[in-house]
């Protein structure tokens, strides 16, 4: 080799050289910035579950601000009614434990996927105390290519990043009902339930070491446990399927039949219920507490005059929470709950054979 050719090559070599060093340290585009298939968490590495205060969920149908007040979260597009914490502890689990894996999607794919992102309308942006966002999630469309592997949900994560992950992500398309606390768990330790019509009681049922026993049943009758433990059953298990509010139809709040249930709880804790039906066939349901009468002797009550002054002051502060979740609104519950409790006396019994 002449001395020409080796100056010649070694001037190759040097530009090569220079060319992978220029690449090297040029920045590369956001889209670029990530490597295919890297595995990475849908939350910043240094979160902590509790600095989440926010949650705004958005999608074709509806927004829903969910945010944090104590230790209770609340519906901000419902009057802040309460929202149903196991979901919100759910979604925020699988948020935390959730990997994501990182792929560039092709422009032919992109329609098909989902993007761009507005295209599905779907969102979920956490925040922390401040409104500040930790992390949001715009979801492309699910991929299911039908050859027998995991279907594929694709994501735009914080950073533009196009991503998939397995975690389907449902919430994301619920309406702020859905997101509604359903149940009335203050409900499910009763041990006397009294119904009322027209101020005056049509009957009671005590329950005591998991036995439910109807009152004052004449001679020659005996109750229909199976009809006494439905009434009981009907009041633990209320479900709230929604809401009455000022954006309700007139007609639908015209209530007419109205029945009123005195609940006594173990903790001595007395809840009312008010159950109302209209023309159309709604039944709404109102919640409120109180703690006993001074009047009231409390169970177990002890001569200490100091420890029984707690427990009346645990009450209040029992019956104030209470109302503050649920004394505000008109829930609405269905039509067979109605049914079950509004049974006259005679209804709970039967004739001894």
């Amino acid at each position: 080799m002449s001395h020409k050719e080796a100056i010649i090559k070694l001037a190759i070599a040097t530009a090569l050289l220079t060319a992978a060093i220029i690449v090297a340290i040029i920045p590369r585009h956001k889209d670029d910035a990530t490597i295919q298939g890297e595995s990475i968490p849908l939350l910043p590495a240094n979160f902590n579950a509790d600095d989440i205060k926010h949650i705004v969920v958005e999608n074709t149908i509806s927004t829903t601000t969910l945010y944090q007040d104590g230790d209770a979260w609340k519906i901000r597009e419902l009057d802040d009614v309460t929202a149903n914490r196991q979901e919100i502890d759910a979604l925020v689990f699988a948020l935390c434990s959730e990997q994501a894996v990182t792929e560039h999607i092709p422009r032919e794919l992109q329609e098909e996927a989902g993007f761009p992102p507005h295209q599905t309308g779907a969102s979920i942006n956490i925040c922390d105390g401040d409104g500040n966002s930790i992390a949001r999630f715009i979801l492309g469309k699910t991929i299911d290519n039908h050859a027998g592997e995991p279907v594929k949900r694709y994501l735009t994560l914080n950073d533009n990043q196009t991503a998939t992950t397995q975690f389907l992500f449902p919430h994301a398309q619920w309406t702020p009902l859905q997101w509604m606390a359903k149940d009335i768990p203050e409900l499910q330790h009763t041990k006397k339930i009294t119904y009322v019509k027209i101020n005056s009681p049509q009957w009671t049922i005590t329950s005591s070491h998991g036995r439910n026993t109807l009152k004052d049943v004449p001679e020659g009758m005996t109750q229909d446990q199976n009809a006494v433990d439905d009434a009981v059953n009907a009041i633990r298990n209320i479900r709230l399927n929604g809401i009455f509010n000022e954006k309700t139809p007139k007609d639908q709040l015209e209530f007419q039949d109205t029945a009123l249930f005195v609940v006594n709880r173990v903790d001595e804790l007395i809840v009312f219920i008010t159950l109302a039906t209209n023309r159309k066939g709604d039944v709404a349901v109102q919640l409120a507490a109180e703690p006993p009468p001074i009047s009231q002797k409390l169970d177990g009550e002890l001569q200490d005059d100091e420890e029984n002054a707690k427990r009346r002051r645990a009450l209040q502060i029992n019956a104030e929470k209470f109302n503050a979740k649920y004394q505000k609104w008109i829930f609405k519950t269905t039509p067979d709950v109605f049914q079950c409790l509004t049974k006259k006396h005679g209804e709970l019994m039967k004739t001894l054979p």
